[in-house]
């Protein structure tokens, strides 16, 4: 599991900067703002939000990665929140959501699906968005120790 979310970042990072060369032989990295880390961190949660959780130990994997990976949300907008994890469920239908002060249109991410054999908690993360529709805030449910 852990392999194929590394491969999917290192694909990420090679997608994510658009090399040119300049007349007089400069190299220039045209990024996308984000430090190639962030854009790794974000890779994997993409990805852990669809895997199967089929135990507590990939329930604490993934809840370390939403932790670590939530603050590098902050300052995106919609659209590059929805291209870098995907779009969230409607905080509408969440009542965590409510109980934290949440909008009804912020995103809620349960990140792993309940998988065979494991019916236990998983990590949750909320994304607040501002006026502007930038992600200002983060809140993740901790299941690790």
């Amino acid at each position: 599991m852990l392999a194929r979310m590394w491969n999917a970042s290192i694909r990420a990072l090679a997608v994510s900067s658009v090399l040119v060369v300049a007349p007089l032989g400069s190299l220039f990295s045209l990024g996308c703002g984000a430090s190639a880390r962030d854009l790794a961190k974000l890779t994997e949660l993409k990805a852990a939000i669809q895997e199967p959780v089929n135990s507590r130990e990939e329930a604490n994997e993934y809840s370390v990665l939403v932790e670590d990976a939530a603050d590098s949300l902050r300052g995106l907008s919609r659209n590059e929140v929805a291209a870098k994890i995907g779009h969230g469920d409607e905080c509408a239908t969440h009542p965590r959501c409510q109980e934290l002060g949440f909008n009804d249109d912020d995103w809620f991410y349960a990140v792993g699906q309940i998988g065979h054999g494991y019916g236990g908690p998983v990590p949750i993360l909320i994304v607040g968005f501002d006026r502007e529709s930038r992600a200002w805030r983060t809140w993740n449910l901790r299941t690790h120790e």
